[in-house]
C-alpha cells in the first residue's frame, strides 16, 4: 500500500513539473537564433559563405542589408543547395527571404534572382505559384520541413539568407 502511495505521489510531482514548465515557457515569440539555436556568423558551402539573419525586414530591406555586408540574398541553384539551406534554417522554425522576386513583371509571369542567376531550379510548394497571383510586389520565402518556396508580399517582415563568394 505504501509503495502505491509513493508511486502516485511521484507521478503527481512529474505532472506538476511538466505543467509548470509549460506555463513558464514563452510561446508568444517564434524561436530565434540567439536563444534557441545559435548559428555562427557565416557558414561555408561550395566555396560560398552564407549568413542567416534573424529579424523582421521586408524583402527590399533584407536585400539592402545583404548588399551593405558585401553579400546578396541567396539564389538557389539545385536540390543539393536547397537541402543545405533547408537544414541550415529549418531548425529555426520560421520562414526566410530568398533572392527570388518579380522584377517589373517583365515578362508578366516571371521571377528573377536578385543576383541575375538563371532560374533553372525551383522548389515550389504545390507544384508552383499561380502566375495569376504574381504582382509587382511578389517575393519568395523558403519555409517548412522541405524548404518549399512560397509567394509572399515583399513588405512582409521576415528573416533572410545572404550569400557571397569568399573574396568578393
Amino acid at each position: 500500500m505504501t509503495q502505491k502511495v509513493i508511486n502516485r505521489f511521484s507521478v503527481l510531482i512529474v505532472v506538476f513539473i511538466i505543467l509548470l514548465s509549460v506555463l513558464v515557457a514563452d510561446t508568444s515569440r517564434p524561436p530565434t537564433h540567439s536563444y534557441l539555436h545559435p548559428l555562427p556568423d557565416s557558414v561555408e558551402y561550395r566555396s560560398r559563405s552564407y549568413k542567416v539573419v534573424s529579424g523582421n525586414l521586408s524583402w527590399y530591406d533584407a536585400a539592402h542589408a545583404c548588399t551593405e555586408s558585401s553579400y546578396h540574398l541567396v539564389s538557389i541553384t539545385d536540390a543539393y543547395h536547397q537541402a543545405f539551406l533547408t537544414i541550415l534554417v529549418n531548425r529555426l522554425g520560421v520562414p526566410h527571404w530568398i533572392g527570388l522576386y518579380t522584377f517589373n513583371l517583365v515578362p508578366a509571369d516571371s521571377l528573377t534572382w536578385v543576383d541575375g542567376s538563371p532560374v533553372d531550379y525551383t522548389n515550389w510548394a504545390n507544384r508552383g505559384p499561380d502566375t495569376g497571383l504574381l504582382t509587382a510586389d511578389s517575393c519568395v520565402t523558403t519555409r517548412g520541413v522541405d524548404g518549399a518556396w512560397h509567394l509572399s508580399s515583399c513588405t512582409e517582415r521576415l528573416g533572410f539568407i545572404c550569400k557571397t563568394v569568399p573574396g568578393e
